[in-house]
């Protein structure tokens, strides 16, 4: 979010513990996929970043959750 938070549906997720927690969440599951949603101010780099831990966690399907422009 806009604060630096990260979170994993509506669970905070400490400063770098985002790969271990998904790959922790997603070692049993066969269908490996996480859909980015991040604010327009975020920083492109932050969210480079997250979507890094998420490749690293061994996701094989990552998809970005996009929100039409306000008009």
């Amino acid at each position: 979010d806009l604060n630096g938070r990260t979170f994993i549906n509506k669970d905070e997720v400490p400063a770098g513990d985002l790969r271990q927690r998904l790959s922790e969440l997603f070692a049993t599951r066969t269908k490996k996929e996480v859909f980015l949603k991040a604010d327009a101010g975020v920083p492109y780099g932050q969210v480079v970043r997250a979507m890094a831990d998420i490749k690293g966690a061994g996701i094989e399907r990552l998809g970005m959750v996009t929100e039409p422009p306000q008009q």
